[in-house]
């Protein structure tokens, strides 16, 4: 997928789990997002997004694959960010890719709560 495109999904739909290649991130327009770390039993939330929200930019950035999985927990209706319209987008608009850092760095810190807490004790 190389440009952008608004999509309708249902509930319970995954868009992407963790470690899947990547060439897309996603605006939601409406309904909300789930994003976990982990498989199975080991599965933990550390993110639900909403309107307004993005997320899947992170293997953008680093080339590598998913570092979360993503699931549609409310029908929603989301724009697909490509690759292509992704690079374009962050060489052209430097607010944006501060909005994206500074939520980068909100995500990090509440992912990593749970790990301070456990080595504190």
């Amino acid at each position: 997928m190389t440009g952008n495109e608004e999509v309708n999904v249902p509930k319970g739909t995954v868009l992407f789990r963790q470690g899947d290649a990547s060439d897309a991130m996603f605006v939601v327009h409406a309904g909300r997002v789930r994003l976990t770390l982990g498989s199975g039993a080991e599965m933990r939330e550390f993110s639900v997004v909403g309107p307004g929200e993005f997320f899947g930019e992170i293997s953008l950035l680093s080339g590598a694959g998913r570092t979360a999985t993503a699931e549609v927990i409310e029908d929603s209706r989301l724009l697909v960010i490509g690759r292509d319209a992704f690079h374009m987008l962050v060489q052209d608009d430097l607010t944006t890719v501060t909005r994206m850092l500074s939520e980068q760095g909100l995500r990090l810190s509440r992912t990593n709560d749970p790990i301070q807490e456990g080595l504190q004790r």
